[in-house]
């Protein structure tokens, strides 16, 4: 039984059938044709016209994109992390102050 977030997409001429948990048969089909465009683009770039070989450059992309987010993710959440620990620092302060 298929299911029902399963969409067709077309990338490289080749058919896919693809659902991805959470996303929609739209959300499917604009992350197929950015899939395609960075195929084009790397192919352009680097002049290579292996498919698979294009498919682990635009992997190896998305890869070090979603690392790098990952990264500055976690930075930010560290720097929140120390802001909010301020905060209740000052606060605690505060209370201490007014009690005493």
């Amino acid at each position: 039984m298929a299911n029902k977030n399963e969409t067709s997409v077309k990338i490289r001429s080749r058919q896919f059938n693809i659902a991805i948990e959470g996303l929609t048969p739209i959300e499917i089909s604009t992350l197929a044709n950015q899939v395609e465009d960075k195929m084009k683009y790397l192919e352009e770039k680097t002049d290579t016209v292996d498919t698979s070989k294009l498919a682990v450059l635009v992997a190896m992309d998305y890869a070090s994109e979603l690392y790098n987010l990952r990264q500055k993710t976690d930075a930010n959440t560290q720097a929140d992390e120390r802001k909010i620990d301020a905060m209740i620092g000052k606060l605690q302060r505060t209370l201490d102050k007014e009690l005493f």
